[in-house]
């Protein structure tokens, strides 16, 4: 028996049982893996908030320019090297295995996933979770930076550090919708992973795909 529920909020999550899907509902389950990955996103920007709280603003601003170099790298790498690929390249199956044997060695057993069954755009979703995450701590950062320093006096500072607010949380929802993609086991849409997303929240356009 399949208990479906139907739930609005978690449409743009990922695929459900056969039955559900064809009634547009949702199960049980399939809705507390959305509300774990609301909760993991949620922690992203609460952690990015208290380092721009409790972090000084020149170790923040040496953080800012090593995250856009990373997410700079994350994107290059998603557009050029893994969409459209039917197999992953050498070096990062490479990566792979030595990510998994360095699991192994910390945490004492063998990861579940096989390196030989990544996709390329498995580890291209992978990358753009990764990018959803930075951008959403960053955000949250620098929201705390601007109230608690208030540079630009009381209310432009608020008023500025509430939508910095609200675009980190526009990211901590991406990340909760790469997160359920993952454990589904399953890869963002072309569409998603090529998107040019900004700093200030969503898409700015589409790649064209070479």
């Amino acid at each position: 028996v399949c208990h479906c529920v139907e739930h609005p909020l978690l449409t743009r999550t990922v695929p459900r049982s056969p039955c559900c899907a064809a009634m547009g509902f949702f199960t049980m389950r399939d809705q507390r893996s959305a509300c774990l990955g609301f909760v993991t996103a949620a922690l992203v920007v609460m952690a990015g908030a208290f380092a721009g709280l409790y972090l000084s603003l020149g170790f923040l601003a040496l953080l800012a320019l090593l995250v856009l170099l990373r997410m700079s790298w994350l994107e290059d790498n998603i557009c050029h090297d893994l969409v459209d690929r039917t197999e992953l390249p050498p070096s990062y199956l490479a990566t792979a295995r030595f990510r998994q044997q360095v699991v192994t060695a910390v945490l004492g057993h063998t990861p579940r996933e096989s390196v030989a069954g990544l996709s390329p755009a498995l580890v291209a979703t992978q990358m753009r979770l990764e990018g959803h995450v930075w951008r959403a701590a960053y955000l949250a950062a620098l929201a705390l930076v601007l109230a608690h320093q208030l540079p630009l006096g009381y209310w432009p500072s608020v008023a500025l550090a509430f939508a910095f607010f609200l675009l980190a949380l526009r990211q901590a929802d991406e990340t909760a919708l790469c997160l359920r993609h993952l454990e589904a086991g399953q890869p963002l849409d072309r569409a998603d992973l090529v998107q040019r997303v900004t700093w200030f929240g969503g898409p700015d356009q589409k790649d064209g795909g070479s």
